[in-house]
């Protein structure tokens, strides 16, 4: 819980905004759900999201400010949110 004029940021991976390593490492080829996962055995392994999902959730949670951040090194995007 945060109280307003709270922030939240979160490091995730979203199919928008792909990791250098996306097609030799990460594929996130099977769907389930929201969630595109790495591996059906493992799901929690490797998590994306497409990106209209995230900022959907965190609106509903009441963030009023959303916003993917993603540097050409990095490997997941921050999804930063401001109540």
């Amino acid at each position: 819980m945060l109280k307003q004029g709270g922030f939240m940021a979160m490091y995730c991976f979203c199919l928008d905004a792909l990791p250098p390593t996306y097609g030799t490492r990460h594929t996130f080829a099977h769907r389930m759900g929201n969630a595109h996962v790495e591996s059906v055995f493992y799901p929690e392994a490797a998590v994306a999201y497409d990106q209209e999902f995230l900022f959907e959730v965190a609106r509903e949670a009441g963030f009023t400010t959303v916003e993917l951040f993603s540097g050409p090194e990095d490997l997941q995007p921050m999804l930063l949110c401001h109540k």
